[in-house]
């Protein structure tokens, strides 16, 4: 992640929060699934507010291994880009961010 140098920069937020951070989350809550799978210890896990796209497929294949996992997003990473908002708004700035057009439209 680089330094804020602009902290009212939309843009230097979403880059200090990338895709590569809720993706590597993500990878270590289904590697700790499939340690677990079939013992007595089996979680049942759920992914909140999904904002990488990038995330979907490894979801779709646990899924299909039979893992007990679940996922949702939130309208805002459906409706909202990254490109649209505004520096200083920050009644957009959320954990994950909101994320670019072309991830929005693969969500």
């Amino acid at each position: 992640s680089l330094p804020v140098t602009n902290p009212r920069s939309y843009k230097e937020y979403l880059d200090s929060r990338p895709r590569s951070f809720e993706s590597d989350a993500i990878e270590l809550v289904i590697r700790l699934a499939k340690e677990f799978n079939g013992s007595k210890a089996q979680p049942k896990l759920h992914v909140v507010h999904l904002s990488n796209a990038d995330a979907v497929p490894m979801l779709q294949e646990a899924r299909v291994a039979g893992l007990a996992l679940t996922v949702e997003t939130c309208p805002h990473y459906l409706y909202f880009s990254a490109e649209e908002i505004p520096d200083g708004r920050t009644d957009f700035k959320c954990a994950p961010p909101i994320r670019e057009e072309e991830n929005r439209k693969r969500l």
